[in-house]
């Protein structure tokens, strides 16, 4: 297809300590390869100079002048690539757990992780490069690890590709941050040696990687607070225990978060299931992370909300008492819990004080901020939307 039409739907309000805000969205029913329950589409989205860019879960990309979402319909020009001649087993295509898992921007570089076939039925999360050019994408492989995760192994768990990780974000002009799930293969989230279970410092110049952080389960959220020096990342616990988590940023230093020995969450039927029992031998999931040498987090969430990106947002957005405010998103089915809606988390030295839930109504998969316009950009893909989020 040549374009990916987007056509205005509804206007929604809500209020921030007072202030009002419009979220106007623009839906396509044109990529609908569900990669999610619940979902109608899963995309990713990025500003590059004043343009969106648009990357379904199974590689369509696409682009558009932000300035045109002032309009009722809006048309997406496609971009040709060579995805598919780089990745070419058939689950990426499909609706399955298999897929791209974030996009990032860096200078006139397009960066997309995603779940990689390293070897028949063995998956790692890898990642992939191009020069931005808005006529052909010609990606090549930035980093591919050696290990892979087998579909069939030896842990008394399922492969899981969703818990893949893939968030990436710029720390340093020549390093970039990604998280690497642990694949359901949980105790490589405590093995040194392995990549699984991790964030990982990536020096764009040469490839190198070093560990920052370990004992980490499935982080779909992360952003580089350059103004403090501190990262702050959301990480899925299995059933309860979604976690917002924060580190200062020091390459020298490995920071543990305690998955799988510590979480406050269950393994999913719980202790008493006895298929169960030898899976808490392996992955305990002790309540407190502090008394076994871990970090605890900011806050978890039990039941979860299926927690995904985060963003720390300003005083021209949203001008609140607290220090800092992180937004945070949320995907799942079940508003009760938390779930489809964004989370206004304030903070000072790190401390909750206040949070707000906005009903949406959408799982929102990603975010950006525009700093031009003042807006918030979001992919909701209950619907397969793109919202605009704008202070009145």
């Amino acid at each position: 297809i040549g374009f990916v039409p987007l056509k205005f739907s509804k206007k929604e309000f809500f209020k921030i300590n007072k202030q009002d805000y419009v979220l106007g969205k623009f839906k396509t029913s044109y990529l609908n390869t569900s990669k999610f329950s619940g979902s109608t589409a899963n995309s990713y989205i990025e500003n590059y100079d004043g343009n969106l860019i648009l990357t379904s879960a199974h590689g369509i990309i696409a682009q558009g002048n932000i300035s045109k979402f002032k309009n009722d319909e809006i048309k997406l020009a496609t971009i040709k690539s060579n995805i598919k001649d780089l990745i070419e087993y058939d689950d990426f295509y499909l609706p399955s757990q298999f897929g791209i898992k974030d996009t990032l921007v860096v200078e006139d570089q397009l960066f997309i992780s995603l779940v990689n076939q390293k070897t028949p039925r063995c998956f790692n999360t890898s990642i992939i490069v191009a020069d931005i050019n808005f006529d052909q994408l010609n990606f090549q492989f930035f980093y591919e690890p050696n290990e892979c995760i087998k579909e069939i192994n030896d842990f008394p768990h399922e492969l899981g590709a969703h818990n893949s990780g893939g968030r990436m974000v710029r720390v340093e002009k020549d390093k970039i941050l990604m998280s690497v799930g642990d694949f359901e293969y949980m105790t490589k989230a405590q093995d040194s040696n392995s990549v699984f279970g991790k964030i990982l410092l990536i020096d764009l110049k040469n490839g190198e990687t070093k560990i920052v952080a370990s004992g980490v389960r499935n982080p779909q959220g992360l952003y580089y607070s350059k103004e403090n020096n501190i990262i702050y990342f959301t990480d899925h616990g299995p059933q309860g225990g979604d976690e917002i988590n924060f580190m200062n940023y020091s390459p020298k230093d490995i920071k543990n978060f305690g998955w799988p020995i510590s979480s406050y969450g269950e393994h999913y039927g719980g202790k008493n299931a006895s298929f169960n029992i030898e899976l808490y031998k392996k992955a305990p999931l002790k309540k407190s992370h502090n008394d076994f040498g871990f970090i605890e987090p900011i806050k978890y969430y039990t039941p979860s909300i299926a927690i995904s990106q985060l963003l720390k947002i300003n005083k021209n957005f949203v001008n609140l008492n607290s220090k800092e405010t992180l937004l945070i998103t949320a995907l799942g089915q079940d508003i009760d819990e938390g779930d489809m809606s964004l989370h206004v988390i304030e903070l000072n030295d790190n401390l909750i004080v206040n949070q707000t839930q906005l009903i949406l109504n959408e799982r929102i998969r990603d975010m950006f901020y525009e700093n031009k316009t003042n807006q918030i950009f979001l992919y909701l893909e209950s619907t397969g939307s793109i919202g605009v989020l704008s202070k009145i």
